[in-house]
């Protein structure tokens, strides 16, 4: 039952302009509104227009009636398209930065202000602006612990004298080396990201989360921290030893996810249900399926790959004789830049197609949620983005991990070689790298038929007790939750 009662705290919620980052923090946002606090959610105007198009699919979560949008003209530009590398996200984080500066302060003038700002760890201008303002202001880290341990460890080594990293990723030093982060299994020095090198244009904004991270009083996280243990005590140590050093408070470190919208009970059941099979052709197809024997493939709203990619990807399905779902997009041509999956593999080899028509869906979009949740779901490839790896955590789906930038490579490290629910499709990929068919084939072959496959499997349904468990009624999340709304609402008393 949610609590009755109405709070005077307010709270202003900053997202990054990545609409992947937008959800997780939309969700927390509906449960301090089921708390009774007033909520405030910043962002890109389209990004939230995205959002409340999702949300109208599911009215019924009444929560959502009561966050107040503040739609910011940021222009975004083509996450899928590589060209122009990682300096075309600057403007829009600059431009994001500066329309919170102008709408904090607008308000502000109108004799209102947030009891408190919850802001992604990639804006930490919104920090420097907020408490600037006497405005409380702490980061979002939808992140692994062990991804944030790189960003506090390395720093600290860089500043210390110890550790000097190449200036980029591209010199040959990187290559054969590896690093050693806590809470993390040892790691190919490229498999960091590349925002902790100076030649990268994020280098700077890098360093300024970095000092986001260190300096709040108060550390948000989307995880629990049964995912992660001894990274997340890692990382406790991390900070706490920062703290100690620039004489501040120790930080309040809170985990309160899984974070992301969660199917209810009924919208699982009619997931499984044959009767719902003409909703979605992806869970018509899945209805077809014996339990635990698709192979869904998904890299996330923002990754593309190319032809050749796609094509060994299909091959590898194909020898894997595992029926699967791709939804995936491709960055096709320089005349047609996003042609359709299934008429690109239409064009290049028809006859690909006609021999996996009957054990095969290729779609650019799958409600993945309800896929991860059907019994016929058996494994996931997955770029390893956040997002992706706690709804596979939370249904008990295996990962193949198939990481292709940002946080993902130290993600799929941490899946694969510290908690075990995941295998590598290529251990030792450099971004960007070409996966062969033999690469997707055998992967595939390992979990469904061998001993480490099996052991595998069963790791991830005890980790999906355990990320249940954070949510009930004693759990972790459920805990740190209330723990942070009591916080919140203290500061908002007179």
């Amino acid at each position: 039952m949610e609590p009755e009662r109405k709070s005077s705290a307010n709270v202003w919620f900053m997202a990054l302009p990545f609409f992947s980052h937008l959800k997780s923090m939309s969700q927390l946002a509906e449960l301090l509104v089921g708390h009774g606090l007033t909520v405030t959610l910043l962002g890109s105007k389209y990004d939230l227009q995205r959002l409340q198009a999702s949300w109208d699919h599911k009215p019924e979560r009444s929560n959502r009636k009561s966050i107040h949008f503040r739609p910011l003209d940021i222009e975004l530009p083509d996450l899928g398209n590589p060209v122009g590398g990682n300096a075309r996200m600057l403007k829009p984080f600059q431009d994001a930065e500066r329309a919170f500066e102008e709408v904090l302060k607008n308000e502000l003038a109108c004799g209102s202000r947030p009891t408190c700002v919850i802001s992604d760890l990639l804006l930490p201008g919104t920090r420097e602006v907020a408490t600037s303002l006497e405005i409380p202001a702490w980061p979002f880290c939808p992140y692994l612990s062990s991804y944030l341990n790189t960003t506090v460890y390395l720093e600290r080594l860089e500043g210390k004298g110890i550790l000097t990293l190449p200036d980029s990723l591209e010199e040959s030093d990187v290559q054969g080396e590896l690093i050693s982060i806590p809470g993390l299994p040892l790691i190919n020095m490229y498999e960091l990201n590349a925002v902790h090198f100076k030649c990268n244009p994020l280098y700077a904004m890098g360093r300024r989360r970095s000092e986001f991270l260190q300096q709040a009083d108060v550390l948000i996280m989307t995880g629990f921290c049964e995912l992660e243990p001894r990274a997340f005590s890692a990382l406790q140590k991390l900070l706490i030893s920062s703290t100690l050093r620039n004489s501040k408070k120790i930080p309040e470190i809170w985990t309160v996810g899984p974070l992301f919208p969660l199917l209810s009970d009924t919208e699982v059941l009619l997931a499984n249900d044959p009767v719902q099979a003409e909703v979605d052709p992806c869970i018509r197809f899945l209805d077809s399926q014996s339990p635990s024997s698709v192979v869904y493939v998904s890299f996330g709203t923002d990754i593309r790959i190319s032809q050749d990619q796609l094509l060994e990807l299909v091959c590898g399905l194909e020898n894997s004789e595992q029926p699967f779902i791709c939804a995936i997009r491709t960055h096709g041509s320089a005349q047609s830049p996003h042609v359709p999956v299934h008429d690109l593999l239409s064009d290049l080899h028809p006859e690909l197609l006609a021999r996996i028509s009957s054990r095969s869906l290729f779609v650019e979009w799958a409600p993945q949620m309800e896929v991860l949740a059907h019994r016929s779901t058996g494994a996931f490839i997955s770029h390893c983005g956040f997002n992706s790896v706690l709804e596979s955590v939370w249904y008990g789906v295996p990962i193949l991990g198939w990481p292709r930038k940002y946080d993902q490579f130290t993600n799929c490290r941490y899946l694969a070689g510290e908690a075990q629910i995941a295998l590598e499709v290529h251990p030792g990929l450099m971004p960007a790298g070409l996966v062969r068919s033999t690469d997707v084939e055998t992967v595939i072959r390992t979990l469904f038929y061998t001993a480490e496959g099996k052991a595998l499997s069963e790791r991830a349904l005890e980790m999906k007790q355990r990320a249940q468990e954070s949510l009930g009624r004693n759990g972790s999340s459920t805990k740190n939750l209330e723990a942070l709304v009591t916080h919140i609402e203290h500061l908002a008393k007179p």
